[in-house]
């Protein structure tokens, strides 16, 4: 008896398994291939707008799952990327994109860190010079002839160990 039911139990779970896909499939199955492309592009445009720093597709909060049928239904009545982009960020502000835009206050986002990287690299070769510098002998020290004195102890030595 208590195996029937532990049956019957793991039965109904794996039928609610099989049956969930089957659902967002028949949804996802009414787009073109290029409806398609742009909704997938569309749930990895946006972040959720609870601030939980994740995208479309991997937050489940019930939020998101409006913005992914709101957005589903534009891209199914023919709307662009921009228009898209435009209505959902007039919603919610630019906050909910996932990379911020490349222009007006947003391209420093863009720039500094490259800017950032250029000058600490510049800062590390001058300190590197700097101390690259100062523990080499300088040249004029090489080119000083040895006294004669210590020419010959030098030669005795050499001859020694040869």
């Amino acid at each position: 008896m208590k195996a029937k039911r532990t049956w019957l139990v793991l039965l109904l779970i794996l039928g609610c398994l099989a049956l969930a896909p089957a659902g967002v499939l028949a949804q996802e199955g009414e787009l073109t291939k290029e409806q398609q492309l742009l909704y997938n592009e569309m749930m990895k445009t946006f972040v959720a707008p609870d601030f939980c720093g994740k995208s479309l597709v991997e937050c489940p909060a019930p939020i998101t799952v409006e913005m992914r049928e709101g957005i589903y239904e534009q891209v199914k009545n023919g709307a662009t990327k921009e228009e898209i982009i435009a209505y959902w960020t007039g919603i919610y502000g630019e906050r909910i994109l996932a990379a911020p835009p490349k222009s007006g206050f947003f391209l420093a986002a863009w720039v500094l860190p490259v800017v950032g990287i250029v000058v600490g690299v510049v800062i590390l070769a001058a300190a590197l010079k700097g101390r690259m510098g100062s523990a080499l002998p300088s040249s004029r020290s090489r080119k000083q002839p040895i006294p004669g004195e210590y020419e010959e102890e030098l030669q005795q030595e050499i001859l020694k160990h040869l």
